[in-house]
This record gives C-alpha cells, sequence and structure tokens, in this order.
C-alpha cells in the first residue's frame, strides 16, 4: 500500500486529501493524472457553478458532485485513507495562556494547554 497526500496551497489556504494505492506513482504520474482528471470534470464542473473560475483550487473542492480526490477513487483505483484517530488544535493560539484566542479552542486544544501547564507535567 501507498500512501498520496493530494491537494492545493495558496498563500492563505490549502487543501489536501489523503489517498492510498496498491501501486507506487511517481509525481509525473500523479500530475498526468490530475491533468486528466481537470480535463474530464471541466464540463461539470462549469456547468454547476455560475461564478466558476478555472483555478486549482476549484477542481479540488468542488463541492456538488465531483472533484479531483472523488475522480481518482472512481477511476483509477485510489482509495480514501481510514484514520484511528485524527487529532487537530487550533494553530494560532498561545498553548501557555488559555485566554488567548479563547472563542475559538475546543476541548482537545483546552486539555493540552491545561496538561502544558500542569504543575504535575514533567
Amino acid at each position: 500500500m501507498y500512501l498520496y497526500k493530494i491537494g492545493y496551497t495558496s498563500c492563505e489556504e490549502s487543501g489536501f486529501w489523503d489517498l492510498w494505492h496498491e501501486q507506487k506513482f511517481t509525481q509525473d504520474d500523479l500530475t498526468n493524472m490530475i491533468a486528466e482528471a481537470i480535463i474530464a470534470l471541466k464540463p461539470q464542473i462549469h456547468k454547476d457553478d455560475e461564478e466558476y473560475t478555472d483555478n486549482l483550487q476549484e477542481y479540488f473542492e468542488h463541492y456538488k458532485r465531483e472533484n479531483i480526490a472523488s475522480w481518482l477513487i472512481e477511476n483509477k483505483g485510489f482509495k480514501s485513507v481510514d484514520f484511528q484517530e485524527v487529532w487537530s488544535a487550533f494553530g494560532w493560539a498561545s498553548v501557555f495562556d488559555i485566554n488567548d484566542w479563547e472563542s475559538y479552542r475546543d476541548e482537545t486544544d483546552k486539555k493540552l494547554v491545561a496538561k502544558i501547564n500542569s504543575p504535575h507535567t514533567p
């Protein structure tokens, strides 16, 4: 099994999808498959979206039906990665000051800060 992280980046955001396949592919192989997906998806995405743009993000995040990841799964034999756990916390807040960005923190983030600031933490 080979794991692949495919996606896009920009100055403010990014999106990635974790897929796996039984075959090993190179960057060139992936580029060719993603180009094939874009060519195949263009008519549907353009039809579904009145504010259609031709940027890469549009092809990765087209929510109405198909996007690059779903196309790779349906047409190239990729499969979604099923994670045992996904750990994530708000990344802009201080790990030492529980009041920093307080309204953005979830329970995971609050537990992390409490653990870091606990007098019993080695």
